[in-house]
């Protein structure tokens, strides 16, 4: 996979799952309050619906008192100690909930349930009834407008991420190009200074501070090093050629010598070793000299001292 479908594909990714796990993290919350506010208003209605019967029952019928102060859309019974059920009444619609399990408890209880695929809050409330018994005032009301709302809120959600997706697409693509315009650019150089053997350079439209224009910059200072360093070794190949020349010729001669008056003269013979052994000397310090002049301008080690001019002047001539 290349560079640029790399950075495309992991910079949109990581925002989507950025955008999924907010949109979900404010569908649950939101959801939760939702949930926990009709469950308390659902609590406080059957604790009013409790004290009003409590204060009305032997006076009003059962299933009267449940009408009058039962859920508009839902259920509502009073249960005893041995699970039976009197007095249900049911909202137009919810016979479902009529053949309902109904559970005694000692406490108050209240939850979420769900009944037929449709959602009800269930509250359950003891109260000392008129016979002295202790029952149970049990409320189910339908939240179904809370969960639409839901649903509307999590559709609404989908197609925020799915609408914002599309900007963060394309910006990812744009990005890639961003990054990868320097990256292409020094490509393509490498690849023209392998066709044509010469330096070049990336042209920089101009400066800044950014990492991408740095690593421009450093690639055409490396350029210039380059070109550099091999224009050193054209020149340390020029002029080891002509500074060799003139020891080698040297020595060339004084062999040539000893070979034609060698054998006759003893003198020539000692005189032309001792230039030969002279100019290797030579040779080998100018080869030196030679490498020393080969090297970056910042790695040279001088070291100044005095010299007699007169006696340079004489050990050069001598050498020629």
């Amino acid at each position: 996979m290349k560079l640029q479908n790399k950075i495309h594909l992991y910079t949109s990714g990581v925002f989507a799952i950025l955008l999924l796990l907010i949109s979900i993290a404010i569908y649950f919350t939101f959801s939760n309050l939702t949930y926990s506010s009709e469950l308390n208003s659902a609590e406080m209605d059957t604790s009013s619906t409790a004290a009003s019967m409590i204060s009305s029952a032997g006076v009003i019928p059962e299933e009267d008192l449940l009408r009058a102060f039962g859920p508009l859309d839902g259920a509502a019974s009073i249960v005893t100690q041995d699970q039976r059920s009197f007095g249900t009444v049911l909202s137009p619609g919810q016979n479902t909930l009529r053949n309902i399990e109904r559970i005694f408890y000692s406490s108050e209880h209240a939850e979420i349930i769900k009944v037929d695929e449709e959602t009800f809050t269930f509250v359950s409330i003891p109260m000392i009834w008129t016979d002295g018994s202790v029952v149970n005032l049990q409320v189910y009301e339908s939240i179904e407008t809370a969960v639409s709302n839901l649903e509307v809120l999590r559709n609404t959600l989908a197609a925020v991420m799915i609408l914002a997706l599309i900007p963060v697409f394309i910006s990812g693509r744009l990005l890639g190009n961003v990054i990868m315009g320097p990256i292409r650019s020094m490509t393509g150089t490498m690849k023209d200074i392998q066709k044509s053997g010469e330096f070049k350079r990336i042209p920089l439209e101009e400066k800044s501070k950014d990492e991408l224009y740095q690593m421009g910059e450093s690639f055409n200072h490396m350029m210039s090093l380059l070109e550099s360093n091999y224009e050193k070794q054209e020149q340390f190949v020029a002029n080891a050629s002509h500074e060799l020349k003139t020891p080698l010729t040297v020595i060339e001669s004084y062999a040539d010598l000893i070979k034609r008056r060698g054998t006759e003269n003893p003198e020539v013979v000692d005189e032309s070793v001792e230039a030969i052994h002279s100019e290797a000397i030579r040779m080998k310090e100018l080869t030196q000299q030679l490498l020393l002049l080969a090297k970056h301008g910042e790695q040279w080690k001088l070291q100044l001292e005095r010299v007699n001019i007169t006696s340079l002047v004489k050990e050069s001539a001598e050498g020629f």
